[in-house]
């Protein structure tokens, strides 16, 4: 079985400071990662810095997703992700957050960071890098 790795971004620094308690904000990396001969999938978050209240979460998330020559605006995506690595307030860097898919990857996927404010206040950031190994 052949591996591929992706290189999904380089050390980045994701701040969801602005937002409001039990509030979210989705950020779009990548809108549509071609994945069609692949069999399986892992996907590995390493997290360099984390600083956020309690109650907080910072979510890599991997989503099944479909584009179409018929309607190339409209990005059809599942209701949920396949892939998530969850970063809270009790992640401690430096840390690798892995999550694994077998046979239910798909042809595409979209790729983004969701971040969900806690009740607390004070910062609420993380320094990421993030790879995607594949196998066909």
């Amino acid at each position: 079985m052949a591996s591929r790795l992706v290189q999904l971004f380089s050390l980045r620094r994701f701040d969801f400071a602005p937002l409001t308690a039990g509030t979210t904000m989705e950020i779009e990396l990548v809108r549509c990662l071609r994945v069609l001969d692949w069999v399986e999938a892992t996907l590995e978050v390493r997290v360099h810095a984390v600083s956020m209240t309690s109650g907080g979460s910072i979510h890599v998330r991997l989503t099944p997703t479909s584009l179409t020559p018929e309607d190339p605006s409209v990005g059809f995506r599942a209701a949920s992700p396949t892939f998530s690595a969850s970063i809270t307030s009790s992640t401690t860097a430096p840390a690798l957050v892995v999550a694994t898919v077998g046979s239910a990857i798909g042809g595409y996927l979209r790729l983004s960071v969701l971040g969900t404010r806690g009740s607390g206040a004070g910062s609420y950031q993380a320094d990421l890098s993030a790879v995607l190994v594949g196998k066909r």
